[in-house]
């Protein structure tokens, strides 16, 4: 990190890394120091805003991967192509919320920094980060899905403020870490595990005094987290984006360019570790401004990108925890449809839990015992699935059974995807919004020029 960014550097940089399937933190990294001197700070700017007093940074192109597996969830075909007109033509009021059409009667006319055919399909559109396509992609889609699916993946400080059409172009703060948890589910096959920074803690004698279990959960069905793997594998193949960071062993990725420059991304993954890379403008009171002519790691940056700035702070990590790394591929996705893979979860609130497991475990499922929660089901018996009940997933993947104690849950707010149901296969418990972050509304998003709302004029990319 340090050759990359400097202490000193009118920028932050920072890279943080997790296992899939287990949520494991393997490293956090950032280039100021913890302290109270000249290039130090107390802020942790890896982590989510909760725990490091830091806002985050804008990601940019990095949540169209968010878009891309709720798309591929909706069984639209890799091969399905859509326009990408630079610049694009979109009325507001097109995009389907999760409450019904947005509301507003402006225009959004967002451009393209990158260069594609005239209607790329699902691989170029993404490989090549083509906006306009993905902004196509997700009037297909609608905004709700997309912006679920990012909660349950780990971007847990996502509000109703979010959901807006350019959502697709990185619209809210995040953290490193908070990336690479979500990328770490498409890792995982579509488990997505929360980030665990502590495992165990023991005393001097090695007693261990208190450990911390894993909590996973199935977000995605594993053909659509296979069939997203071999989408983005192509960003780190040669001729993408980010050939030049291969570290030597199947790899995948997805690159993240703000508009202003103002912060990039770089989030990749192997299929035992995934690792997000940002670097970001700040001033000297701490605010963002744009990465270009500032000096940063000893250069000039008069141009700067996901792939060329942050891509190589990944890169340089990864090429050598490659050989620490299991050597394993990626599954590759049926060439036959998704549909034909997919099993339907069944409801099973209110049966005991050894016959809701034999009726899981009889569609191929695996199954785990989630442990007890509030509800008003009979004590003892399954409250809920997750994924929940109408659910898609595939033989072998997790279905977790959370069982009633009997006591009615109090409610705290809204329900995101429902505790025993599911949104398009995105099923499972979805804790309450958190309340609005001024950040993610105002002039701009992650690729915005502030047209009404956060709707920018987006022309970041690669």
């Amino acid at each position: 990190m340090s050759s990359h960014v400097y202490k000193d550097d009118l920028a932050i940089g920072g890279l943080a890394l997790i296992e899939p399937g287990t949520g494991n933190v393997k490293g956090l990294a950032q280039s100021r120091p913890m302290g109270k001197r000249k290039g130090e700070t107390f802020l942790n700017y890896t982590v989510p805003t909760r725990y490091g007093d830091a806002s985050g940074f804008q990601p940019g192109s990095t949540f169209k991967a968010f878009v891309l597996a709720s798309a591929i969830n909706q069984d639209i075909p890799l091969t399905q192509r859509y326009p990408a007109p630079n610049p694009g033509y979109f009325p507001l009021n097109e995009f389907e919320t999760c409450d019904g059409p947005y509301q507003s009667t402006e225009i959004w006319r967002p451009k393209n920094s990158t260069s594609s055919s005239s209607a790329p399909n699902l691989y170029e559109g993404t490989q090549k980060s083509v906006n306009t396509f993905f902004v196509n992609l997700e009037k297909q889609t609608g905004i709700c899905e997309p912006w679920k699916l990012a909660r349950q993946m780990g971007i847990t400080e996502l509000t109703e403020d979010n959901i807006i059409p350019s959502f697709t172009l990185g619209v809210a703060d995040v953290s490193p870490l908070e990336m690479a948890e979500a990328y770490a589910t498409f890792a995982g096959e579509g488990l997505h595990c929360d980030a665990r920074p502590v495992t165990e803690i023991a005393d001097a004698q090695g007693n261990v005094l208190k450990k911390y279990e894993k909590s996973c959960t199935q977000v995605l069905a594993s053909p659509v987290a296979n069939a997203v793997n071999d989408v983005l594998r192509g960003v780190v193949a040669p001729g993408g984006f980010a050939a030049l960071q291969y570290p030597g062993q199947p790899a995948a990725g997805k690159t993240g360019t703000t508009n202003g420059n103002n912060s990039v991304w770089f989030v990749g993954y192997t299929p035992n570790l995934a690792g997000a890379a940002m670097v970001a403008g700040v001033n000297r009171a701490g605010q963002p401004e744009s990465l270009d002519n500032k000096s940063v790691g000893g250069r000039t940056l008069y141009a700067s990108s996901g792939s060329t700035t942050a891509g190589p702070i990944w890169g340089d990590a990864f090429k050598v925890i490659a050989q620490w790394l299991d050597d394993v591929d990626f599954t590759r996705p049926s060439t036959t449809d998704i549909r034909g893979l997919l099993i339907t979860v069944p409801a099973v609130s209110g049966k005991s839990y050894d016959e809701a497991k034999a009726v899981l475990e009889g569609l191929g499922f695996n199954v785990v015992n989630g442990g007890e929660v509030d509800s008003a089901v009979a004590a003892g018996l399954v409250a809920w699935s997750a994924p929940g009940t109408g659910a898609r997933l595939a033989a072998g993947d997790t279905v977790t059974l959370y069982i009633s104690d009997g006591t009615p849950k109090k409610k705290k707010g809204k329900k995101g995807g429902g505790a025993g149901t599911s949104d398009a296969g995105t099923g499972g418990t979805v804790d309450a919004p958190a309340p609005p972050d001024p950040g993610g509304e105002g002039p701009g998003n992650g690729n915005g020029n502030g047209v009404g709302n956060g709707n920018g004029n987006g022309n970041g990319g690669g």
